[in-house]
């Protein structure tokens, strides 16, 4: 069971946090988006359910796409059913957050295909209370096994990822927590079709979708590893991220980056491609220990 917001305190970033109800008592009182520099070596699952994906490419990339993508094995889990929901692959809190919103059956206008979303609150701009409507920085899953409404193997059943989300609204949960487990339908073996089940990810900021910038560049390289190593490695190279660097965003805007307001080719920034800037209200163990990174860069 989750924690509820009447929990005293969470392990942040930089130090140990209150993570305290605000006065109107509908949201905890969140840390700087600028806390975040100090980077998360925990991804949204885990690298060995990595079967290919790419970065989020940002509005100066020929090919603009706003959320990384990460994709699975589906080959595994031919003959697993889909109420046999522990054997699928699961899905964690990047962070301490609060979850803003559940939405256990979607359906895209653009292809009838089904998505299961949970989106989540971890930061404001500057830290503090939130005004009660979510305006602070969220994290979007948007998790896609990739079938029609219509598959017979939903069953008609709109209910049918409920029990694939482990949150609701409101529920606090902590970094490294089982927030939710991925579906993913078997491969058409007949016609060798890959079924293109994934997870799309993002960040949203004042209604700008903006590069998930939080993740260790150990992280990053396992993601990378994970994706370039398939044999459809295109997801990476179409954005140029094999040149660029190992990335978790590529050729952003300046307001599609979390730290800076200006163009970043790749972040997190590496050798020599820019330097972390904890330019928003971080604390001062943040600003220490970003100096030390910066320096380790060099």
């Amino acid at each position: 069971k989750m924690a509820t917001l009447s929990i005293p305190l969470i392990s942040l970033f930089c130090l140990e946090v209150a993570f305290e109800p605000c006065p109107n008592n509908t949201a905890p009182v969140f840390p700087s988006i600028g806390e975040f520099v100090n980077r998360t070596e925990r991804f949204i699952v885990n690298a060995e359910d990595v079967r290919d994906g790419h970065p989020f490419k940002g509005l100066n990339d020929p090919n603009p796409h706003s959320g990384i993508h990460i994709y699975f094995h589906n080959q595994i889990y031919n003959a697993t059913s889909i109420n046999d929901v522990s054997a699928f692959p699961a899905i964690y809190a990047f962070a301490d957050m609060v979850i803003s919103n559940v939405d256990p059956w979607w359906v895209s206008d653009k292809n009838g295909k089904v998505m299961y979303k949970i989106d989540a609150q971890f930061a404001t701009p500057n830290g503090g209370c939130d005004d009660g409507h979510w305006n602070g920085v969220r994290a979007s899953y948007s998790i896609e096994p990739f079938l029609h409404e219509s598959d017979p193997r939903l069953a008609n059943n709109s209910g049918v990822f409920e029990q694939y989300i482990y949150v609701k609204k409101n529920d606090l949960v902590r970094k490294g927590d089982m927030i939710a487990r991925m579906y993913l339908p078997s491969h058409d073996v007949a016609n060798q079709t890959v079924v293109s089940s994934h997870i799309h990810f993002d960040f949203n900021w004042d209604g700008v979708k903006r590069a998930p910038d939080v993740f260790s560049q150990e992280v990053v390289d396992s993601f990378f590893e994970a994706s370039n190593n398939a044999s459809s490695d295109w997801h990476w190279n179409s954005s140029g991220a094999v040149a660029r660097g190992r990335c978790i965003g590529t050729s952003l805007a300046g307001n599609q980056t979390l730290y800076e307001n200006s163009d970043v080719a790749c972040a997190p920034y590496t050798n020599g491609g820019g330097s972390l800037q904890a330019s928003i209200n971080c604390s001062a163990a943040c600003v220490v220990n970003n100096h030390n990174n910066n320096n380790n860069n060099n």
